[in-house]
């Protein structure tokens, strides 16, 4: 009994071109079902990333306690404690080259009828924290929320939704990190603002003006001993044909580092700012080195200054967390484009 054998045809070894096309359009499709599929064990580890920088940033009973140190001097010794996005303990002993007198700085303690009064807030913290729920309220509901469904909720079962949701995902990502690196944009820091003074026990004199933020994860403390000058002195700081700055910042509890301020120092432009010299690096001394400036609705000129860095190891943590977060994104979002891109879906 004889048996025929199927002989492979010419088309089947050499495709045409448009069979060709259409084969690479099926493996592509097949490629992004596989993803688009995938996405939701993705989607779990990412909200536990989320969750844990939250989580590293988030009050607790302890805090963090960070010891402050001039180098080589005894200008500025002491510890700061951050619970969450505010700085509610310090003990910190400044002794500027022109006082006699050590200055003592010390926070005044929440009671139980007004346990936020007058905070001492790290504004880029509160807005890394806004920026990692924005994160997660783009998220899908975790599976358990949702038993009887097997499938990708929305907007993850569908491809252009899901490339539109990861470049979110990505700008929030980014912004939350680029809080922690630091740096002052327009409208921050001094002259624009300054921590209140009422939050320290006794009051900070009219003449020590304090600033905080977040640098490279670290919590930077910035002092300056200011001197008000007198109208004559303002005059030959600002000569009539150079616009002045007007800029007040925001004093009370809830506007300290407002939106409002910020923006208004930005509309008010940066011309006409005559501020000389670069004052003092970070962990050092100077004497000031900076212009006459308008502070508080007077002029004011920096006689003394002293800056100082504390590494804030939860800060540290959160900062390479969302490195990696933003790295894995931004993996998906590229796999995403190429099997958009071969199906032609972009």
């Amino acid at each position: 009994m004889s048996s025929t054998t199927t002989e492979p045809t010419s088309s089947t070894l050499n495709p045409s071109h448009d069979e060709q096309i259409a084969l690479e359009l099926e493996s592509a499709q097949r490629e992004l079902s596989w993803l688009v599929k995938n996405l939701p064990n993705t989607i779990e580890s990412f909200r536990a990333g989320l969750l844990e920088c939250l989580q590293l940033i988030s009050p607790t009973e302890a805090g963090s306690t960070l010891a402050l140190s001039s180098p080589r001097s005894e200008i500025l010794k002491g510890t700061i404690t951050r619970v969450g996005t505010r700085i509610e303990k310090s003990n910190i002993t400044l002794k500027l080259p022109s006082s006699s007198t050590p200055y003592k700085l010390t926070l005044l303690p929440p009671t139980p009828d007004s346990p936020h009064t007058h905070p001492f807030v790290l504004s880029q913290l509160t807005d890394v924290q806004n920026h990692l729920t924005a994160c997660l309220s783009l998220l899908p509901p975790p599976p358990t929320t949702n038993p009887e469904s097997q499938a990708p909720l929305q907007p993850w079962s569908d491809p252009i939704q899901t490339h539109e949701t990861l470049l979110l995902l990505k700008s929030n990502l980014e912004s939350a990190h680029a809080n922690l690196v630091g740096g002052r944009g327009p409208g921050r820091g001094f002259p624009y603002e300054a921590v209140d003074a009422r939050v320290f026990t006794p009051p900070l004199p009219e003449n020590i003006v304090l600033d905080a933020w977040i640098n490279q994860a670290a919590i930077t403390v910035d002092i300056r001993n200011i001197e008000r000058l007198p109208h004559s002195a303002v005059s030959a700081q600002f000569p009539p044909s150079m616009p002045e700055r007007t800029d007040t910042p925001p004093t009370g509890p809830e506007t300290r580092f407002g939106f409002g301020g910020r923006l208004a120092a930005v509309l008010s432009g940066a011309t006409g700012i005559n501020v000389t010299g670069g004052g003092a690096r970070r962990g050092s001394t100077s004497d000031g080195g900076e212009g006459a400036v308008k502070f508080r609705n007077e002029r004011v000129r920096v006689k003394e200054r002293v800056c100082v860095d504390s590494q804030d190891p939860c800060l540290m943590a959160v900062m390479a967390k969302l490195m990696a977060l933003g790295h894995n994104v931004g993996l998906m979002i590229r796999a995403l484009e190429v099997v958009e891109g071969a199906v032609g879906l972009v």
